[in-house]
């Protein structure tokens, strides 16, 4: 309750901006998950078409290794800027039969698994030796009558690089936003609730002596404007009340002041006659005895 902040605008900002960091924090992992993805995808796509491409450079020597052609790139700098991971395997006993220079002694996905590139692209993530990460496509595949497991990828590091550098200027770019949105949501609340200030202004100036000041803003349709009405109709039935107290007060005072008037006449011509019988004295007692029980009336 202590961090609570007095003002009702300042809660209120405090409330838009925390929804509004959440929601921006929410867009931004959700642009960052289908960025990834859609990346992903892209390097799922660009390592397929690469493997329809390696599939008819692949040949057997007369020693029986397996080997590729480079003769293919139009410039000899063509090959170093490469950036894919390739490596063959014999899918049944799972023996390395080809690794480009990239991957040099590095296993690219380990011994293969059940299944792995048959009938389609196997598509996984995996790290290489050195903690390099990487998306691999296997693909099965028969040269010259004998079966080969075509293994090819490409780094990841590219794209978490570029979450890096998404995560970096959101840290940089978000809390000018907020700032912004902070500054600009206490105007707007001071705004909207300037309304409210003047009618505590003016409640503060009503005592019963002036009941008839009324609130403002009665004549709005809005919550402000419904609160200010509710509260001149209580003011109106008070102002009703009192009125009717005072009436009542000037009513009572006027027929109690008669029966005092005759209780205290009675008993003043009483005190100044020197002698007085008995039959003056129930006389008189009688008369008294007459305005207390109107006055008992009265009261009850």
């Amino acid at each position: 309750m202590r961090l609570r902040p007095r003002h009702l605008r300042t809660r209120l900002t405090v409330w838009y901006v925390s929804i509004l960091a959440v929601l921006l924090a929410l867009a931004w992992l959700s642009t960052c998950a289908l960025l990834f993805w859609e990346s992903r995808n892209q390097l799922d796509h660009f390592a397929v078409q690469e493997i329809e491409t390696v599939e008819g450079l692949f040949y057997f020597s007369s020693d029986g290794q397996l080997h590729v052609h480079e003769d293919y790139h139009n410039h000899p700098q063509s090959k170093s800027v490469i950036d894919r991971y390739l490596e063959v395997r014999s899918p049944a006993t799972g023996a390395v039969l080809f690794r480009n220079d990239r991957l040099g002694n590095r296993e690219l996905g380990g011994a293969p698994f059940a299944g792995e590139g048959i009938g389609g692209y196997s598509e996984r993530s995996i790290r290489l030796s050195d903690g390099t990460r990487v998306r691999l496509v296997s693909r099965a595949h028969t040269l010259e009558g004998r079966p080969l497991l075509i293994r090819l990828g490409h780094s990841e590091d590219p794209l978490y690089a570029t979450l890096d550098d998404l995560l970096l200027a959101s840290l940089v770019v978000l809390p000018i936003i907020l700032a912004g949105a902070a500054f600009a949501g206490y105007a707007l609340a001071r705004r909207a609730l300037s309304p409210t200030e003047e009618m505590v202004r003016q409640a503060r100036k009503i005592t019963p002596e002036r009941l008839d000041a009324r609130l403002p803003n009665d004549d709005v349709d809005d919550e402000l404007g419904q609160l200010a009405r509710v509260f001149n109709d209580t003011l109106a039935r008070l102002e009703q009340a009192f009125e009717q107290l005072r009436r009542f007060t000037s009513d009572a005072s006027h027929e109690l002041r008669t029966p005092l008037a005759m209780i205290r006449s009675v008993g003043e011509v009483g005190l100044q006659k020197d002698s007085i019988s008995t039959a003056e004295y129930r006389d008189i007692i009688g008369s008294m005895l007459e305005e207390v029980n109107r006055l008992t009336t009265l009261i009850d």
